[in-house]
């Protein structure tokens, strides 16, 4: 979560510590990371100590109990390790006193720890640790990218009254469900399909207009654009080169772009004052592996269709069209070695070609996300695209997001 100087800190400070403190911080969902701007951040976090005090951490089946227990001995273990290792190494660490009856059982304090660099956590701590990275205005973009970098792309928010902020984060932020001006965590069924992206997800999202079609066989897209909506630039410049020199493959391309569902973005229902919108972002890095050159041209347009940009494995046969493209398309499809292959947000292969099958299991057999591979005989438009929830609160945001820069 992020939360600028213009926000109100006893609102921001409300959201933060059910965020990250409810459930005892083990939902998938919970906030793990708090951007705070420079510009108020002691006022903030003093009151932020402030309100974990007046928590009541014990046994659940008390009426008067805002936090139980982590799960097991394990997972206590996991995080006060971590919690250890960050104190060793120096940075600040603050936790509040807690009962006597927590001496007994899996009980961790609430923890507020301050970091340099979004980096310097490492793997993702599922317990009520929070950490707090302190930023300055000209650092915006840095830190959402900081962020972006880990891999982890569940849930975001934002906490700002200026549009400016809001646009810039929600338009950079890779996360499937982001949050603004309210809690990260209670999705609602029916208003907020729930999913990420990254290591936090490589499907669609539950709850979506995507997922029932994902587990039928031959299930079409039930998604439909408006009757005015185009296929991406890109893609209709690719379909413009193709035409005079490969008419079949041109007429493949065309039915593969002819979706125009990238950018599509649909109004969900809600609670009162509050808005959620559902839209189809580009995946990212489409990795095209093909041996033949109609297959790899069906894989470009069908990439290039959903916006993404391209990278291109295939024998020197394949990609002999790719030196007369426009620089438009040159600047967004790169040919790679096969022995050095790039990350990538996704690929679509050519079955029973060599070159693509070993693409698939390099890549697949790397740590960290995982990259779902698609068979360009049986892919979907769709499935190039990410699923991104925009849900926001509409009491705060339509009342004081009258300013457009910091």
């Amino acid at each position: 979560m992020l939360v600028d100087s213009s926000i109100c800190p006893r609102q921001a400070v409300t959201d933060i510590v059910h965020s990250a403190f409810d459930s005892a911080g083990q939902r998938s969902a919970s906030l793990r990371v708090l951007l705070v701007q420079d510009e108020g951040a002691d006022a903030l976090i003093e009151r932020l100590q402030a309100a974990i005090r007046e928590r009541y951490v014990g046994a659940p089946d008390q009426l008067h109990c805002d936090m139980g227990p982590v799960i097991s001995a394990n997972a206590r273990g996991l995080v006060e390790d971590h919690i250890d290792r960050m104190r060793r190494a120096g940075y600040r660490v603050w936790q509040p006193d807690l009962q006597a009856e927590t001496l007994q059982g899996h009980f961790i304090a609430p923890t507020l720890i301050e970091i340099g660099r979004v980096a310097d956590i490492g793997s993702e701590v599922f317990g009520p640790v929070l950490h707090i990275r302190r930023y300055a205005r000209h650092e915006l973009d840095g830190v959402i990218d900081a962020l972006n970098a880990t891999g982890y792309a569940l849930t975001f928010g934002v906490q700002s009254r200026l549009r400016d902020t809001i646009r810039r984060t929600t338009s950079r932020i890779k996360a499937g469900n982001i949050y603004i001006n309210r809690p990260i965590i209670g999705a609602t069924i029916g208003s907020q399909p729930f999913g990420g992206r990254g290591l936090s997800g490589c499907g669609p999202k539950l709850g979506g207009p995507l997922i029932l079609p994902r587990l039928m066989h031959g299930a079409l897209c039930p998604l439909t654009a408006a009757p005015e909506a185009l296929a991406p630039s890109a893609a209709r410049a690719f379909l413009s080169f193709l035409e005079p020199r490969d008419p079949p493959s041109a007429r493949k391309v065309r039915t593969v772009i002819g979706h125009a569902l990238c950018g599509l973005t649909l109004d969900l229902p809600g609670a009162l004052g509050e808005t959620n919108r559902y839209s189809l972002r580009p995946k990212g890095v489409v990795l095209c592996a093909c041996e033949s050159w109609p297959a790899l041209l069906h894989a470009v347009g069908m990439a290039l269709g959903t916006g993404n940009t391209i990278l291109v494995l295939a024998p020197d046969p394949a990609v002999e069209w790719l030196r007369q493209v426009s620089r438009q398309l040159a600047n967004l499809i790169t040919r790679v070695d096969p022995g050095a292959l790039p990350e990538c947000d996704a690929m679509l292969i050519e079955r029973g070609a060599e070159i693509a099958e070993q693409a698939a299991l390099t890549i697949t057999a790397r740590e960290g996300m995982v990259v779902p591979v698609y068979d360009l005989d049986t892919a979907r438009p769709e499935w190039l695209l990410s699923e991104t929830v925009v849900t926001t609160n509409e009491t705060i945001s339509s009342a004081f997001c009258a300013a457009t820069h910091a």
